[in-house]
């Protein structure tokens, strides 16, 4: 019984989520990196999505984004706050369903948008401009 509860306890520290600093997965420009993005999440038969207008944010801001630790791959939404959102992926792939969990944790907030996902400490990026017209990516010079 008592390696059962061992088990279990291990189990559920491993879903625990905690705050982790991103890395930012940058290709030559900000199309290839939103297709390479959404081949990484959602696979090579889903068109890249057409996000636009997210809340601005910088590489510094992904210094401590809450994430299921354990979770290989998931999505990250953020708001018109500043507050980001995960949720992990089941199996390969990011399906329909993580994007209503995760969209369900922001919806009452203002600019409530799914702005990319994550893999190994890594943020993919999967929207086109923020609401100041720039992106992420653009930051080192591209």
């Amino acid at each position: 019984m008592a390696l059962i509860f061992i088990a279990l306890s291990a189990s559920i520290a491993g879903c625990k989520e905690e705050k982790v600093p991103l890395g930012v997965y940058c290709d030559e420009n900000v199309a290839e990196t939103v297709k390479f993005s959404s081949a990484l999440t959602y696979g090579i038969d889903i068109s890249p999505p057409v996000v636009k207008g997210v809340r601005a944010f910088h590489e510094v801001d992904l210094s401590q984004v809450p994430i299921r630790s354990g979770s290989a791959l998931g999505l990250l939404a953020n708001d018109g706050n500043g507050v980001f959102y995960s949720q992990p992926c089941k199996g390969e792939l990011c399906g329909f369903d993580s994007g209503l969990r995760i969209i369900a944790k922001c919806r009452s907030e203002p600019q409530c948008k799914i702005v990319g996902s994550y893999r190994n400490r890594t943020f993919y990026p999967l929207y086109e401009l923020d609401d100041q017209g720039g992106h992420i990516c653009r930051e080192g010079g591209q």
